[in-house]
């Protein structure tokens, strides 16, 4: 009478998410570039921006606290 999992379902379950997991990473860091010219992008964008610039302004005026 079984009362859990063999071992060798237990070695077969790890096996598989361990392969699951180094797939999962070879996906984001083949993605990791694009992600990051993206975000680039996106922030030089806000950076540049009247809004954001105003802000910094006010922060520098202030020493440097909010």
């Amino acid at each position: 009478m079984a009362v859990g999992p063999s071992i060798n379902h237990v070695d077969t379950l790890r096996g598989a998410i361990r392969s699951i997991k180094a797939s999962l990473r070879q996906d984001q860091l083949a993605r990791l570039d694009e992600q990051l010219t993206a975000e680039q992008k996106k922030l030089s964008q806000q950076w540049i921006s009247a809004e954001c610039q105003e802000k910094f302004k006010m922060f520098c005026s202030r020493g440097g606290e909010w």
